[in-house]
This record gives structure tokens, C-alpha cells and sequence, in this order.
């Protein structure tokens, strides 16, 4: 805000003499202390009389009092170095708007930098405050300069007041008072009809359809006699056509003055003789479009340079998302790349050339294909690839088109299982008592991560994050530990969903069903049905099912969380020094994610189970023989070691009973912890980890120090299992 401004003006009003205010006025002020008062000059420029007329010289009498309400407005006054910033919309980058309050006429106009669309619509007895003080930001402070000068366009072409780049205001366009002429148009149009007329021509909003519009009313035809007023050939100015004006009144023409052409629409007279000179030039009469902005940039990238960055992008291997092919056709390059890689090869490969695109065009011409960094879970269906190369390899018609069939009922199958999840998860919506959840094992996270080069040669601490997935309400929650806590096998996955069940489920549900893949070392296994069948015993639940989707279809809503996790630790600038610090990432990643820390105590030994109340069958009450990785569907109800399965999703089968009860068995009342000591690491990692502290605060290093070793202890993969594929071979 220019206060400076407004103190001028209150110092010009006291030397003029202003009159007292009225009675009404000092109530307004003395209810808002802490205003500033300053005057306008808006009745010297517009008569009260009419709202159109034209403006008038202004007068001593016109400076009345009008009040500016600004809010802690007390410190710009007291302190002359004071800097006020005014509050900037969010999405139109204006000022906020004032209210301005004349005492003469006792009416309210608003005092804005957003400027108004035209208003023609106003009664002859109120008034409109011309008075803007404004305070527009740079470009530099929040708008490029291309979408400021979009911004000014869009008013310039809607009638709207604005400031241009070089600071000069350019007031909005009004409908102005007609004066008597021959036409006598004053009489013959109402000052409503004009009103209509004046705000829907600035409603068109773009040069070219007020040209054309503007176009339509002008009539052009020769001039019909000359008369020579001089006879000196270089003063002579001959005239060769007439125009006749029109508006358009109900789908009739009415023919007008210029003046009342120009009044009506307010238009500048130049603007009316450029649309009749292009007019003019065109054969057919027509108008042609704005030429302004269309030549081609000197510095535009050719389509020729485009195309070479557009090769040189395809020419890196890509390939698709399994997953989500059906509903993108998005491809996926390697996880090493980036665009400033590859913007850096492509120099390379052009060293004779002095100049390069931008990396800029380089982005723009990437986004056009589609393409992205991600990598998914799985690259493809192990299964889905071995009919793929049978078919492309077989010559035997017949056999080919089995091949196809063979493929086509294996999407099937995972199509179903998609469906069968959608319908749980639905059922979950709508009752207060069924629950589905999803759940995975995120891929391992290294500890410490380090922007140093030198830790990617290093052996690393691993912490594990078992997410489970709320179908119903969109949360999910994640179980953390890291390796010398706990493995990450069958018990600990077990131990994860039992701590789930006991404390996150809510107390009324009587069924849930859990998703997951098929991976047998984690999710497919006898501890893990064993912890499912005792904790029925514990607690009111009356069912659990357990379904598996079809390996190489059974992407998750977990896989997603995981996904926004790994996006997050990609893009954080946070170095992680402390499997503690994995927690706070997981937590800023969204407001949906809970974490939950795993402690020794947590993992129970549910594997012990199976050498007292159970043991492992291999064959089941019908006789035939028990296959783990065939299984889709595992049932447990209150019924204690008793496994009801199906191989299929489909509903309309039967179960059939597995038992693993061994006689004479008491359910036991607690199950036993894994172990109570930190589990030891190789040496060969220790020394690495140990090399890493002069990169890590000091804070650490007693952690790492203290960190369990030991010599037969292994230094195995992150992720033992690539696919459920080679889990389930």
C-alpha cells in the first residue's frame, strides 16, 4: 500500500479547509480506531447526478471525507520505514478489497486492485470510487511475467481496469452518456438497451470476436459526391468511402452516429478505424484474426531438433508397467536414469554441434511419450511371458491357438481375484463388521542411505517394513524393525499380523479377510496359518479368510503405499543415519501412514506350535494330498487347528477341511517369544558400517558400535525372493 500517498492527501485536505464530518461518520470512526483516513478525487472525475457522464475538471469542494479501512495499520504510521504487504490472493494474485465510504452521497463503492468487470447496470443515484491504490507485486514475487501479461490481456479484453508492466493505469471501460445528435439516437435508445448491449460486447472476452463483432456493424459503401473545397491539388483530401454504423437491437440492425457507437460500447476511435481498414483490404469483407504474437520465435527449437531429441529418448530400452497396462500405456525406463543423464549423453553424442537444446526441451519432448523413471514391482507375469515366447515361437496353427487359450484363462484368473477384492472390499464399506485388509513386505531399506558416493559399496544395516492396508478406511500401517531385532521370515510376518489383529481391529468385527501375495516363505506357510488359528481362540472373531491373488496379477493397495514411500525416500534431502529415522520418513509420507515399532518382544515363535497342539499334515481329512502352493483360499474358524481351503477364488465351491489338531491337544494360553538377545551381523558388514561413521554424526556411533557380530553369521540379499514366481519353484 502507497500510505505515503494517503498521507498527502490528508495534509492536501487540511490545507483546503475540510468541512466537520457529519454526526454519522465520527459514530463510523470512533467504532473502527486504528483507521487511517485519507480523500478521494472520484467526485471531482464523476458527477453524482449521472454515473456516465464525462469526466469533469475537479474543484476545491470535491475533497470530502472518505475513509480507507486498513487493518494494523498502526505501525506504517508510527515507524516511516514501515513496509505493509498486502495480502495476495492465491489464484488472481490481487489485493484484497477495501471498502470505501463517501459521506456526500452515503453510498459504498469497493476500493480494489482486483479490478471489476464492467458494471453498466448502476442506478443514476449511486456512484462508483475511481480511487485504486495499488500495490502490485513484481513478476519475480510470486507470477512469471508470461502469466501476468496473461493476466493483463485477459482484463484488457473483458473491459477490465489493469496496470501495465510499466506501471501506468488503464482505467476500465464504462457505458458513457449520449449527447443530442442528428441521428437523435439518445432517444431512440433507452439507457437499458444500451447497458445490454455494452456488457455483452465485453463479455466476448478476445480481440478477434470484438474485431469481427465490431466488423458486423459497420457498413462501408462509396461515397456518393465530391465536392472540391480547394483548388491546390496537395490540400485537396479526397474521401472515397462513407461508413454507416449499426447496433444490433433484437436481431435488428439500428443505424447510429459514430459517437453513439462509440459511447455505447466504449471503443477508442482508432480501434474502429483499424477493424474498417482491415475491412477494406479483404475481398469478401470479412475481418481477419489478430496477427499480433504469431511470428515464429528467432530463438524457437526447429521441428528437426526436435525430432533427434524425440530418437534419442526412444533409443534407451523401455518397457510396460504389468500392472497397470490395461489402463495406461505409460512405459517405464531403467531406475538408474534421469533426465539430466540422459540430457548429457545426448550432448555427447552431438559434439560438433556448438549449441544444444535446452534441457528444458529436452523435458518437454520426454513428457510427450509418456515415459517414467518407476520401476515396478514385478517387470512382467513369469507365466504370462512363457505362453508369450510358446506362441510366438510355435508354427503349428492348432497348437497356437491353445496356447492362446491356455493364456487367456490364466488373465482370467487374475482378473477374477481382482474382482473377488473389489467385492470384499465393498462388503467392508457397508458393514460395520467386516473387515479386508491387504498386506505386504516393502523392499528393504538400507541404513544408513547416504548421498555419498562411497556408501554404495558398502554392506549396509537393513531395516523391514510389514505394511498392512485398511481397505475400508484408506489407512495403512506400518510394522518396522531392522535385522537385529528380528529376520524377516514366516514367524516375524506372523508376529507383525497378530499385533495387528489384537490391537488395530476393531472390537466389533466378526470377519476379516486378508489379501496378499503368494510368496511361500512369508505369506503361504504353516506358521502363519498356525497364528491365525490360535489367535481365533483369543479373540471374538469369528472367521478369518485368507486369499491369495494369482502370481504375477496381484498388484495391492499396499503396493501403492509402498510406492509413495519409495517415491519419498527418493526425493527427500533427509540423510538417513538411524533405522529410527526410516520411521519419521514413513510418517511424513502421508497422513494416512501409522507407524508402529516392532520390538523383541513383539515376535513370538508360532513355529513352536506346530511341535505341541499341531502338527504338519500332509494329506487332508478326504485323503488326498495337501500342495501349500496350490491353495488360494484358507478359512480359520473358532474350531482350533481345523483349515478350511479352496483352490480357487470362486465363491460357489465347496471348502474342504484340512486338520492339524494333533490328539489330545490343550490350546496353549501364550506362545512363546523368539528370543530375548539382539541378533548378530557379519563382521565383514560391521567393519563396512564402521567405515561409514566419519559420514554419520556422533550422536550414532555408539550404535553402530555396539551392534552384535558374529562369525558364522551371513551376509544375504536384501530381498531374497525377485518374484513370487522363483518363492513358489
Amino acid at each position: 500500500m502507497n500510505f505515503g500517498r494517503g498521507k498527502k492527501l490528508v495534509e492536501l485536505a487540511q490545507l483546503r479547509n475540510v468541512q466537520d464530518e457529519s454526526p454519522t461518520q465520527s459514530e463510523n470512526q470512533e467504532e473502527n480506531e486504528g483507521t487511517i483516513s485519507v480523500l478521494t478525487t472520484s467526485q471531482a472525475m464523476r458527477s453524482t447526478d449521472d454515473p456516465y457522464m464525462e469526466p469533469v475538471p475537479s474543484t476545491s469542494n470535491a475533497f470530502r471525507g472518505v475513509e480507507i479501512r486498513y487493518e494494523d495499520s498502526d505501525d506504517s504510521i508510527a515507524d516511516p520505514d514501515f513496509v505493509f504487504n498486502e495480502p495476495v490472493s492465491s489464484k488472481t494474485g490481487t489485493h484484497r478489497t477495501e471498502n470505501v465510504t463517501n459521506d456526500s452521497s452515503s453510498t459504498t463503492s469497493d476500493l480494489e486492485i482486483a479490478n471489476e468487470p464492467p458494471n453498466a447496470t448502476n442506478d443514476s443515484s449511486s456512484t462508483t470510487s475511481d480511487l485504486e491504490i495499488t500495490n502490485e507485486p513484481p513478476a519475480v514475487a510470486g507470477l512469471s511475467l508470461r502469466v501476468l501479461k496473461q493476466q493483463k490481456k485477459k482484463m484488457r479484453n473483458t473491459g477490465q481496469s489493469y496496470k501495465t508492466l510499466k506501471g501506468k493505469e488503464i482505467p476500465e471501460r464504462r457505458l458513457k452518456d449520449l449527447t443530442p445528435c442528428r441521428m437523435k439516437c439518445k432517444d431512440r435508445f433507452s439507457l437499458e438497451v444500451r447497458q445490454i448491449i455494452f456488457k455483452e460486447y465485453w463479455q466476448l472476452g478476445c480481440y478477434t470476436k470484438r474485431s469481427s463483432y465490431m466488423a458486423s456493424l459497420l457498413d462501408i459503401e462509396d461515397k456518393a459526391s465530391v465536392r472540391i473545397r480547394t483548388e491546390d491539388p496537395d490540400k485537396q483530401k479526397f474521401r472515397t468511402k462513407t461508413y454507416k454504423y449499426n447496433l444490433i437491437v433484437n436481431g435488428k440492425r439500428e443505424p447510429v452516429c459514430r459517437g453513439c457507437l462509440l459511447k455505447t460500447l466504449d471503443e477508442s476511435d482508432n480501434f474502429i478505424k483499424t477493424v474498417a481498414l482491415k475491412k477494406r483490404s479483404s475481398t469478401a469483407g470479412t475481418e481477419t484474426d489478430d496477427k499480433r504474437g504469431k511470428k515464429t520465435p528467432k530463438n524457437k527449437t526447429s521441428d528437426d531438433t526436435r525430432l533427434q531429441i524425440k530418437n534419442h529418448i526412444l533409443s534407451f530400452p523401455s518397457y510396460e508397467s504389468h500392472y497397470t497396462r490395461k489402463s495406461t500405456s505409460k512405459k517405464y525406463l531403467p531406475s538408474h536414469l534421469t533426465i539430466q543423464r540422459m540430457y548429457d549423453q545426448y550432448k555427447l553424442s552431438r559434439p560438433s554441434e556448438q549449441t544444444h537444446p535446452s534441457i528444458k526441451i529436452y523435458t518437454q519432448e520426454f513428457k510427450k511419450l509418456k515415459l517414467s523413471f518407476k520401476k515396478p514391482r514385478a517387470d512382467t507375469c513369469f507365466t504370462c511371458d512363457k505362453f508369450q515366447m510358446k506362441i510366438k515361437l510355435c508354427s503349428d496353427e492348432e497348437a497356437k491357438q491353445e496356447l492362446m487359450s491356455e493364456h487367456q484363462e490364466h488373465v482370467q484368473l487374475g482378473d477374477g481375484a481382482y474382482k473377488e477384492k473389489a467385492l470384499d472390499t465393498n462388503m467392508s464399506t457397508t458393514d460395520d463388521t467386516y473387515q479386508t485388509y491387504t498386506f505386504d513386505l516393502q523392499q528393504c531399506l538400507p541404513t544408513p542411505m547416504l548421498k555419498s558416493s562411497v556408501a554404495f559399496y558398502k554392506r549396509q544395516l537393513w531395516t523391514f517394513n510389514l505394511t498392512i492396508h485398511d481397505n475400508k478406511t484408506g489407512k495403512s500401517y506400518c510394522y518396522v524393525w531392522y535385522e537385529t531385532i528380528a529376520a524377516r521370515g514366516a514367524n516375524q510376518i506372523a508376529s507383525c499380523l497378530y499385533k495387528h489383529i489384537c490391537t488395530m481391529v476393531p472390537p466389533c468385527t466378526k470377519h476379516i479377510t486378508f489379501y496378499s501375495d503368494t510368496c511361500g516363505g512369508q505369506n503361504r506357510n504353516s506358521h502363519v496359518t498356525a497364528m491365525f488359528t490360535w489367535v481365533m481362540q483369543k479373540t471374538p472373531v469369528q472367521t478369518i479368510d485368507h486369499k491369495f491373488m494369482i502370481p504375477g496379477h496381484s498388484h495391492l493397495e499396499v503396493d501403492t503405499d509402498h510406492g509413495i514411500i519409495e517415491k519419498k525416500k527418493k526425493k527427500t534431502d533427509i540423510e538417513i543415519y538411524h533405522p529410527h529415522d526410516w520411521i519419521q520418513l514413513i510418517k511424513s509420507s502421508g497422513k494416512k501412514f501409522n507407524v508402529i515399532h516392532m520390538n523383541r518382544n513383539d515376535f513370538l515363535d508360532f513355529s513352536s506350535l506346530l511341535k505341541g497342539p499341531l502338527v504338519l499334515r500332509y494329506k487332508d481329512t478326504s485323503g488326498d494330498q495337501f500342495k501349500w502352493l496350490e491353495k488360494r483360499w484358507l478359512r480359520y474358524e473358532k474350531e482350533f487347528g481345523i483349515i478350511f481351503f479352496k483352490n480357487t477364488l470362486d465363491r460357489n465351491c465347496d471348502f474342504q477341511t484340512l486338520n492339524l489338531k494333533r490328539r489330545a491337544s490343550v490350546v496353549p494360553d501364550s506362545i512363546p517369544v523368539i528370543t530375548n538377545q539382539p541378533l548378530p551381523i557379519s563382521k565383514e558388514k560391521k567393519d563396512d558400517l564402521i567405515s561409514l561413521l566419519p559420514l554419520i554424526p556422533d550422536t550414532f556411533h555408539s550404535f553402530y558400535n555396539n551392534l552384535p557380530t558374529s562369525e558364522t553369521a551371513r551376509n544375504t540379499l536384501p530381498d531374497v525372493f525377485s518374484s513370487e514366481e522363483e518363492s513358489n519353484n
